[in-house]
């Protein structure tokens, strides 16, 4: 019998290993947590491809009137959606047709510019 196979798999397993770890440095790199300043969550319901609309929730003593929002997909680091959310009362703000272009696991980061001082927080989404 020719085992030779077994040389070649094994000498590739310490490359496989050292490149998978380079693969998930790389994709925990893509984007560094931010801490979320402002108690945002988004609510409502599931969130699909295509316009949604996103009702967010705040620490209600945040007082910007508007919030910046962008989406970024973790695992690829495609980001294409951006808006703006509206303030409707204290904590409570809503995004109407804000555009997920794919499916999958996504960053909404969210930004508030409070008396020139900016707020953020970075909320993982899941788009069906």
């Amino acid at each position: 019998m020719n085992f030779s196979w077994r040389k070649k798999r094994s000498a590739r397993g310490p490359q496989t290993a050292f490149l998978a770890v380079l693969l998930a440095l790389g994709l925990t790199a893509c984007k560094p947590p931010t801490p979320n300043d402002i108690g945002a969550k988004v609510m409502g319901s599931a969130l699909k491809v295509g316009p949604n609309t996103l009702e967010i929730e705040t620490d209600p003593a945040l007082e910007a009137e508007t919030l910046s929002l962008e989406g970024n997909m973790n695992m690829t680091g495609h980001g294409s959606p951006t808006g703006t959310a509206k303030r409707v009362s204290a904590g409570k703000y809503t995004a109407q047709g804000f555009n997920f272009n794919m499916a999958g696991d996504w960053i909404l980061s969210i930004q508030a510019d409070v008396n020139g001082k900016v707020k953020k927080a970075d909320v993982p989404v899941l788009v069906n």
